[in-house]
């Protein structure tokens, strides 16, 4: 198989990526979600008492691999590389329709994220969050400087909530 092959889920034909394994395409080979925490973030454990720690857009991005998780950020993060991910897409919102909304606490403790680029062309739910599910509880960030394009639902932290979003 190519490189390019093994960041595709399609290559891993029979694979559980609904419970067992995640993959952020074109960006990441496949990881078992159980280790997801010791090799994804800065640190933490995803817990209310250790919140997996986020400290680049990367690791922002791997958010994708437990939305009911507890998140924290430790710095600010710059995101302009998100404008060359995944043929010009650029950033994979964090929640839609399709995987279901993100459900855990996300702290940006007052931090910057900036430079963020997102185009869902046609599709819903754009925003850094694209959807949110009524436990979520997302607060002190700030988003500077980000083009976010989509269909419908969308916006700069959130596109669609139904949780809490508060400074």
């Amino acid at each position: 198989r190519t490189t390019s092959q093994m960041y595709q889920e399609s290559t891993f034909t029979g694979w559980d990526f609904a419970n067992t394994w995640g993959i952020i395409e074109n960006e990441i080979y496949p990881v078992l979600r159980w280790s997801a925490g010791e090799i994804l973030f800065a640190g933490g454990d995803g817990s209310t008492t250790d919140p997996y720690l986020i400290s680049d857009v990367v690791e922002l991005q791997n958010i994708l691999f437990d939305m009911s998780a507890n998140y924290s950020v430790i710095n600010d993060i710059d995101a302009s590389i998100t404008s060359t991910w995944n043929s010009g897409a650029g950033f994979i919102p964090i929640g839609n329709n399709t995987i279901g909304g993100f459900y855990g606490t996300f702290d940006g403790q007052g931090y910057f994220i900036s430079n963020l680029y997102i185009d869902t062309g046609n599709e819903n739910y754009a925003g850094l969050f694209g959807r949110t599910e009524g436990q979520a509880d997302i607060h002190d960030v700030h988003l500077v400087n980000a083009d976010i394009y989509g269909r419908n639902y969308v916006g700069g932290i959130v596109g669609f909530s139904v949780g809490t979003v508060s400074e």
